[in-house]
């Protein structure tokens, strides 16, 4: 073993053995009581490690927490300048929802944030056994949800905006993120230039209004109006819910922002690009819930904000949110071909995601002459 791997071994225990002081502080300080750490259990490691540390104390301790901490190596970190964007976000939109979204209580409680690279969370599944449920079982609670996220927070945007000054954050319109709403556009110009070249190609008319529309759905998104709230932004599989008993909790919140609150939506309607961290390679992750998860969702969204949207007035958004992800979805597969691995080609990612908008937009035809012209170009690129 070399010095160098022998001087990082040493680092990273110095490092344990202070996160763990560093811990158990943070705990004590917060219920005021004195505990003991039983066990660290390493739960995963990216931008930040998760862990389930197991705790001894009194009947009113809790018999574990969830930790995320700056990777060992580089913990602690001497201010909130050494910290990823992404763990400061996810810390806002906690502190947020916990101090002024208060009748949504489908989150962790936070025990602990520390700018040196600490959170301590309430662990909502100290077995970490998730349960199996139903497809119908998932709709119902998952809608309830996001609806009562989003009712929480919509009309809230100025107070989130002075919070993140706070954090050290910039504001959202300087939001540099792989997932930022800057980034969304540079991913939907990349899809429109492509879609108009591959129409070009297939021989397929492009209307005189298509910029139009692609510039008017844009608008719906950036300026939505009432469907304005704090999003999750990365909800297409299991690991950023857990349950509780008759509810689904919702964690990691590091992609989250405000926006329009029907892109929440799609995601599980139509999927995300994902990376399989053993091979490297991206793939399209598409749960494919059914239509009637919005159906749900809406109606519970109205349930909470007492009050109703007008069909015509959710049919545009909702047309105008799926065409949009679905644009930045062909966006983002562009970019993933150029840097990575893909799995599959550009053709049968188009015709995947072309074909599951088109499905889900059936009866809506709020943009029918794009959708016309989206319909034209998968039936010609099918049959070769």
């Amino acid at each position: 073993m070399t010095e160098q791997e022998n001087n990082l071994i040493a680092r990273n225990e110095k490092a344990m053995e202070q996160l763990l002081k560093d811990i158990t502080e943070a705990i004590c300080r917060y219920f005021d009581k004195d505990i003991r750490i039983n066990e660290y259990i390493k739960l995963s490691e990216r931008l930040a490690t998760v862990a389930r540390v197991k705790v001894e104390g009194d009947g009113q301790i809790p018999s574990s927490v969830i930790v995320k901490h700056e990777i060992l190596k580089l913990y602690p970190a001497s201010g909130a300048g050494e910290l990823t964007q992404e763990f400061l976000e996810e810390m806002l939109a906690y502190k947020f929802l916990h101090t002024h979204a208060k009748q949504f209580h489908l989150i962790p409680k936070v025990y602990s944030f520390e700018f040196y690279g600490l959170a301590v969370l309430e662990d909502i599944n100290p077995t970490g056994i998730q349960h199996i449920d139903t497809l119908e079982v998932i709709i119902r609670d998952l809608s309830h949800t996001l609806a009562g996220l989003h009712a929480s927070t919509i009309g809230k945007y100025d107070i989130y905006e002075a919070m993140r000054e706070e954090c050290m954050l910039p504001s959202m319109i300087m939001d540099k993120r792989r997932n930022s709403l800057s980034s969304y556009s540079t991913r939907l110009r990349l899809a429109v230039d492509m879609l108009k070249d591959y129409c070009s190609i297939m021989g397929v008319m492009i209307p005189k209004a298509f910029d139009v529309m692609i510039n008017e759905i844009e608008m719906d998104i950036t300026n939505p109006g009432n469907f304005y709230g704090l999003i999750h932004d990365d909800l297409a599989n299991g690991r950023q819910v857990v349950r509780r008993e008759e509810k689904l909790y919702l964690i990691d919140f590091e992609n989250s922002k405000y926006s329009h609150i029907l892109l929440d939506i799609c995601k599980p309607l139509a999927g995300k690009y994902e990376i399989d961290l053993n091979t490297g390679y991206y793939f399209l992750n598409n749960p494919a819930f059914p239509i009637e998860f919005l159906y749900r969702y809406r109606s519970q969204l109205e349930k909470f904000m007492g009050r109703n949207y007008s069909d015509i007035e959710w049919q545009k958004q909702f047309s105008s949110a799926l065409i949009y992800h679905s644009l930045v979805l062909i966006g983002k597969m562009l970019q993933v071909s150029k840097d990575a691995q893909l799995i599959g080609n550009i053709p049968s990612h188009l015709i995947a995601i072309i074909g599951r908008m088109l499905y889900l937009l059936k009866g809506n035809d709020v943009h029918r002459s794009l959708l016309n012209t989206f319909e034209e170009l998968v039936g010609r690129m099918c049959k070769g």
